[in-house]
């Protein structure tokens, strides 16, 4: 689980000869090419004229997708995956890796669509990201000095990343699902290219694809990209791919569908100890989150914590020194362990906000049941930690689920992470 949810209409660029309109237009009923009237308005309302030359200029009419659009793209996108998973058993796909001088022809198999993935809007979370469009390019000639449609082709397309915490490669993917073809579209490729930042490379070649466009045909370029080398632990590289997608046709100019401006950086690092360079996209915070089937005395502890104001947003603190005062202070040697119980403080002592480093107040509490008679009960509104006497193996195992998350989503210090129990 993930915060920080983004939802956002991307742009598009057109260039000349050709429009792109909404899926929410095209789904109307289309007049036939001769009865232009419906075209003109669709221009007219975005700011088109056709120039004395007798080209049109570059247009785009936004629109939201509807209800039933995002319904039937979220199954083709169902679809979709499990035809991706039907491929990858079946060896249908390579899935051959090479080093960068010698990749000469190296295609990664196209991966499934992250849950991220959805019409029209951009979505990410720590370890993915997809940005997509979902609309009608249409094929445009000038008959009489009017601007008239001669076809169209209405389409999803996906750009998506998705990252690994402990791994220095990461898989870049762009995805174009067509959904409808009508009138003049003989001829219509899709092309896309990826460029990669200064602190990336894209281990395969060619980092493109070219296609024709048919209906019920999905066209997928899969890459996987390298983090550039790492001098220090602490350097960080902030790397992204760029795709510039387009259709083509003959007798006209490319024209960009290119989406602008969502996919963001991730960050690799190296500054987790006993791992190997990792990215994550560090804007996103994750979720840490205990059962309280399995942890019922430490999801009570935190949980009672947290409602007595107590911060759920915690930011890791990796310096061994400031975790042995914070765990220290908050459960001091004086406070008596009762058979098969140990001291749990929150904020955790892997925090900035634990008992010591939190704030120059350091005043505790505890709860009833927690049998630590030196702090105070009920109501202590400037209490800034608590600690509370819990079931040994819970807090034991605890700590451990604590630092595989921190593996799992690459918290390093300085990483907020919030703490959200079942």
């Amino acid at each position: 689980m993930y915060s920080r949810l983004l939802l956002a209409i991307p742009t598009v660029t057109i260039l000349a000869m050709s429009v792109f309109v909404s899926s929410a237009q095209a789904d109307q009923k289309r007049p036939d090419i001769n009865a232009s009237n419906h075209l003109r308005a669709d221009l007219a309302e975005a700011g088109c004229k056709i120039p004395k030359a007798g080209h049109p200029e570059s247009c785009f009419v936004k629109k939201d997708p509807t209800q039933k659009q995002i319904s039937e793209a979220k199954q083709r996108i169902l679809d979709y995956n499990k035809q991706v998973k039907i491929q990858a058993s079946d060896q249908v796909v390579a899935r051959e890796r090479r080093a960068p001088s010698d990749s000469v022809g190296v295609l990664t198999a196209p991966t499934a669509l992250p849950p991220e993935c959805r019409p029209g809007g951009f979505s990410a979370n720590r370890l993915a990201q997809c940005d997509g469009w979902y609309g009608t390019v249409v094929w445009t000639k000038v008959e009489d000095g009017v601007l008239v449609e001669s076809g169209h082709i209405t389409a999803w397309l996906y750009e998506f990343d998705v990252y690994e915490a402990k791994k220095k490669e990461f898989k870049s993917q762009v995805t174009l699902m067509p959904n409808g073809m009508v009138n003049d579209t003989e001829g219509s490729v899709f092309l896309a290219t990826a460029t990669c930042s200064s602190d990336c490379v894209i281990l395969d070649s060619p980092a493109n694809v070219s296609a024709p466009v048919a209906v019920g045909t999905n066209i997928s370029r899969a890459l996987l990209v390298q983090t550039a080398p790492l001098a220090r632990w602490e350097t960080r590289n902030n790397v992204k791919v760029t795709w510039r997608s387009s259709f083509a046709k003959p007798g006209h100019p490319e024209t960009n569908v290119q989406v602008n401006g969502n996919i963001q950086p991730a960050r690799c690092d190296q500054a987790m100890t006993n791992t190997s360079i990792g990215c994550v996209l560090s804007e996103y915070y994750p979720t840490m989150s205990y059962s309280s089937a399995e942890f019922p005395d430490l999801v009570r502890h935190i949980n009672l914590s947290i409602a007595n104001g107590m911060p759920s947003l915690l930011e890791r603190v990796m310096d061994e020194d400031k975790a042995t005062k914070n765990r220290e202070f908050a459960c001091k040697d004086s406070y008596v362990r009762p058979a098969t119980k140990s001291c749990d403080e929150y904020p955790f002592a892997s925090t900035r906000q634990g008992a010591y480093t939190g704030s120059p107040v350091r005043k505790g509490r505890t709860f009833s049941k927690c049998t630590i008679p030196q702090l105070p009960t009920g109501k202590v509104p400037d209490a800034t930690y608590s600690a509370c006497m819990i079931d040994e193996t819970q807090n034991s195992l605890g700590g451990s689920r604590l630092n595989s998350f921190f593996l799992a989503n690459r918290v390093i210090d300085g990483d907020v992470f919030e703490v959200h129990n079942n």
